[in-house]
């Protein structure tokens, strides 16, 4: 049936690329291919139905900064830029980036609540590569450089948008921006004189909620002031005290043996301080920024011991292994922009940041409720130095344009030998690299423009790197537009992949100093339609990508007598490719999206074949409606992840085809205002499908026997919030 709908409307780009798919027999699932079919069906009805365009919405063009030679309208940019406003960021009540990426369509959020952490995925590859910056500049974390960051530590107050560009991004900004970056915009101005407000949001952890001791308590305050036409300042506080999720566990003060202590999702307290200092003037604005975090996280330990006390001759009942994990960021950014002689681009960035990881041993009597906390000793730390200078707009000839710029990085890093695999050595070793890249911009015409580039690396550690592409836009008849970018990037290995020592009776896992950057190459084309009508639009976008990682890291077996060692060797491959369509309808006030991503990843793992494709279907959509009169907003997202598969090592160190099951995700708010919008009120619920775990289980090869090996945490169920803000000077 959606073989013969294809064929009726085989005049549709969208309809035609999936009959081809079908026929080359690319996608074979039935189910799959009801599902996502709905999707472009869903597209095709809306356009049979959409004249010619009529009158175009009056709405400003977003402008972008991401991958640009300078701020410029999104639809100018040779990168397809996914935005996120400061409006969406406050409709989801979204307090750190884990909170408002857990709908993006291609953006998985993987949690560890042992670790506190929640960690971004795309398009199969973990955050090791994916790069995520503040105003260009990559922000630190415990374990690398833009790379890796704990989404849950990314605070958004006076955030003005959010740009996610998808596919290699290497030439532009470096290592490890291989799958994407994201680019968080800070606000630097303000059109008020004055702008302070107070914000206070409590939210349930599940079904858990107590004043300050369950669930997740908020609070904000901001202050911003003009001091002069030029001068801009702001100061931003936010505490934010999540009491932990227990679950079937019983918490801090249970004294049993059976394993029950503790939580589930361990509690943290967050204060995150930020000031911002802008002075902007014609040509010349210069940005400086600070900030400091901290964050407490406390492990209870389920293990329970009986001690006897020589003094009271008493057994005591205590807890020997609880830890406190105290992590403080401090940063120091620097953003200049002006003109040379009122032509020449001329942006300078200049960073130094450090983020430590402290921990103590705490021996907690469950007895008398005393602790016996030893003293805090560093576990991981980064110290990084960044400093980049572009040029461009060297001439005023509309037709081409190229950038130059330089780049210089030092990175050093420290791991205690209590640090996760740093167990019986401490390291402290420190990595550099400079780099120069150009690119240039040519305009065959208004349409079209294309943008080759190359980045060369000088590396400390490795052999030096060179990075290519080549980007391009085609703004087509009836609003068509094209984009593609073709390019290659690479992955620096960890301090854990080159230092590891990880070697006692039990345990024999090395790291290899030797190991050299992985290689990507990949492919994004994107194939945009917008139609005007009266009152509204639609939108429709079809994106297709393709990733390939040589050289990938993974831990060998190097010997198996007398016992099992590993080491960490450059032994796999990784192959990805997706196929996504995003439908936007906007109507007044309505706005409706509807998306899928249909995602295969094929991989070559440590000498041991895994080459076929294995497919997932991601699927989100997402209502939002505005009541004028009222002053109300209401939104309702929905995300569905079908089943994913990938492999694991089993006990015979044999790679086996681990399945995921499939789980949905539904979020909803209402917001709205009063007292003339000097008080604003968000209600809402997260994870409305009461998600906590979902099962995992492998396949044995050969056979159809599905063997239960236990389930992933991926949230703690279904969470209830209200936020209230007060505008001072509204």
């Amino acid at each position: 049936m959606l073989y013969t709908i294809l064929k009726i409307h085989k005049r549709n780009t969208f309809a035609l690329f999936l009959l081809r798919l079908i026929k080359n027999k690319m996608i074979t699932n039935k189910n799959r291919i009801l599902t996502f079919g709905f999707i472009f069906i869903s597209s095709l009805i809306f356009s049979q139905k959409i004249k010619k365009d009529t009158i175009k919405t009056n709405d400003l063009e977003e402008v972008v900064i991401t991958g640009q030679y300078s701020r410029q309208s999104i639809k100018k940019s040779v990168f397809d830029v996914t935005v996120i406003n400061s409006e969406t960021i406050a409709q989801n009540a979204a307090n750190n980036l884990a909170d408002l990426l857990n709908q993006n369509l291609n953006i998985q959020i993987v949690s560890n609540a042992n670790e506190g952490k929640s960690l971004v995925s795309l398009f199969g590859l973990d955050g090791q590569y994916f790069k995520i910056m503040q105003d260009g500049i990559p922000m630190v974390s415990e374990d690398g450089f833009g790379n890796n960051i704990d989404l849950t530590q990314i605070n958004l107050d006076n955030v003005k948008q959010i740009e996610i560009v998808e596919g290699s991004m290497g030439v532009s900004y470096g290592e490890n921006a291989v799958s994407g970056v994201i680019n968080i915009i800070t606000k630097t101005s303000s059109k008020k004189d004055w702008d302070i407000n107070a914000t206070i949001q409590e939210e349930t952890a599940g079904n858990e909620y107590e004043w300050r001791n369950k669930g997740r308590h908020i609070q904000k305050v901001q202050i911003a002031h003009n001091i002069n036409d030029n001068l801009y300042a702001s100061v931003n506080i936010t505490t934010d005290n999540f009491a932990g999720f227990l679950n079937d566990r019983k918490g801090k003060n249970y004294f049993l043996l059976d394993g029950k202590r503790g939580h589930e999702w361990l509690p943290k307290e967050q204060i995150t301080t930020n000031g911002i200092l802008s002075y902007n003037k014609q040509n010349f604005k210069i940005v400086y920024k600070a900030g400091f975090y901290r964050s407490l996280l406390n492990r209870y330990d389920k293990k329970v011991e009986e001690r006897n006390n020589i003094t009271t001759q008493e057994v005591d009942i205590i807890a020997p292994e609880d830890k406190d994990f105290v992590t403080n960021r401090m940063t120091h950014d620097v953003v200049l922009n002006t003109k040379i002689k009122n032509k020449i681009n001329f942006n300078f960035y200049a960073a130094y940041q450090e983020q430590i990881k402290k921990v103590r041993r705490v021996i907690y009597d469950l007895h008398t409720r005393e602790s016996d906390r030893g003293a805090y000793i560093n576990y991981l730390f980064r110290k990084t130095y960044f400093s980049k200078a572009t040029i461009s707009h060297f001439t005023t000839n509309k037709a081409y344009d190229f950038e130059l710029g330089l780049e210089y990085k030092v990175e050093d890093g420290f791991g205690s030998a209590v640090a996760s695999v740093f167990s019986t050595r401490d390291v402290n070793e420190k990595l550099s690299n400079f780099d120069a890249f150009v690119s240039g911009e040519y305009a065959v015409n208004d349409n079209l423009k294309f943008r080759p580039g190359l980045r060369y690396s000088i590396q400390s550690k490795f052999k030096n790197q060179l990075q290519y592409s080549l980007s391009s836009s085609y703004l087509l008849k009836h609003n068509f537009e094209l984009r593609s970018v073709i390019g290659s990037s690479y992955r620096t290995p960890s301090f854990d992949e080159l230092f590891t020592y990880f070697v006692d009776s039990n345990h024999n896992v090395t790291g290899n100093t030797n190991l050299k950057p992985e290689k990507s190459f990949s492919i994004f084309t994107h194939l945009k339609k917008t139609s005007y009508f009266k009152n509204g639009k639609l939108s429709n976008k079809l994106k297709i990508g393709f990733v390939n990682v040589n050289d990938k890291i993974d831990l060998a077996v190097i010997a198996t007598e007398p016992f099992l060692a590993y080491r960490y060797l450059n032994v796999d491959t990784f192959k990805s490719i997706n196929y996504s369509l995003e439908n936007v309808f906007q109507y007044r006030q309505l706005k409706m999206q509807l998306n899928g991503t249909l995602l295969g990843i094929a991989q070559h793992l440590n000498n041991t074949k895994a080459d076929d494709y294995l497919y997932a279907l991601l699927f989100n959509s997402n209502i939002a409606y505005q009541f004028k009169k009222i002053n109300t907003n209401f939104v309702v997202s929905y995300k569905y992840n079908g089943e994913q598969f990938g492999y694991l090592l089993d006990t015979n160190d044999n790679y086996i085809k681990n399945k995921l099951d499939s789980y949905s995700w539904i979020d909803a708010s209402l917001k709205t205002s009063f007292l003339k919008k000097k008080l604003e009120a968000t209600i809402g619920v997260r994870n409305l499908s009461n998600v906590t775990r979902v099962q995992s289980s492998y396949t044995e090869s050969g056979g159809t026997h599905n063997v239960n090996t236990g389930s992933i945490l991926l949230g703690y169920g279904r969470s209830y919030f209200i936020k209230l803000k007060y505008n001072l000077t509204n």
